[in-house]
């Protein structure tokens, strides 16, 4: 006589859409994470604004948190984590087109003891580069969860990027703390990304080639500038 296995198939499908529907509402809602998102934004533009005047020769000096990006690439990614690509892709453009804003306009209105202009031309520029870049972050923050090769390669990728930028600070003006920070940095997108032996393996595979990756996109910015202001 054959047994009838759809009743307890069909409970064990609602108790997984019961489960997956708590943990939806457990989770913050899209409003509150945009505006964490900009709150970030916000404040570390005007941490960054605070950090361009702080002017000394010591490595320590924070200055040259104002010349890197790995603070902000991390936040970008930090942001967007466990949200649907289009939503991540969003917000981590978002964050980062505020904290260009906040930092130029932190520098010309809040912390600026040499009366500087506000720069329009440097602000649409890197707001161009917030909004491509951190449409690919978010997209990176998203696939890290992916529990194949392609999660490995998005969370490597993130991690290149900022060894890139770490790469850039020592070879043009030696360790330093922004260099520091970005190794820093580094380690922890792998320790919120990283689940399992498995997937470090694949990440410490990765990081040599994807450093490299990540030492052309993070100069990529700044050669841009470089070639416009020039012409």
């Amino acid at each position: 006589m054959s047994v009838d296995r759809s009743v307890p198939a069909a409970r064990l499908r609602g108790m997984a859409g019961a489960t997956a529907a708590a943990r939806a509402e457990r989770r913050p809602g899209i409003a509150v994470r945009l505006g964490v998102s900009v709150v970030v934004g916000l404040v570390s533009g005007i941490f960054g604004a605070y950090c361009y005047h702080q002017v000394g020769t010591s490595p320590l000096s924070l200055n040259s948190l104002a010349h890197s990006v790995g603070l902000w690439v991390f936040l970008a990614f930090v942001v967007s984590l466990g949200l649907p690509s289009s939503a991540a892709a969003g917000l981590s453009a978002i964050n980062l087109v505020v904290s260009v804003a906040s930092y130029y306009g932190a520098r010309a209105v809040l912390i600026n003891p040499y009366n500087e202009a506000f720069d329009g031309f440097n602000v649409v520029l890197w707001s161009g580069c917030a909004l491509v870049g951190g449409a690919v972050i978010g997209l990176l923050a998203t696939a890290s969860r992916n529990p194949k090769w392609l999660g490995a390669l998005a969370t490597t990728l993130v991690v290149g990027m900022l060894l890139g930028d770490a790469l850039i600070r020592v070879r043009n003006w030696g360790p330093d703390l922004a260099s520091a920070t970005d190794v820093v940095l580094a380690v922890a997108v792998a320790a919120v990304s990283v689940r399992s032996l498995h997937r470090l393996g694949q990440v410490l595979l990765l990081t040599p080639g994807l450093a490299a990756v990540g030492y052309l996109l993070s100069s990529l910015p700044n050669a841009i500038q470089q070639v416009l202001v020039v012409h």
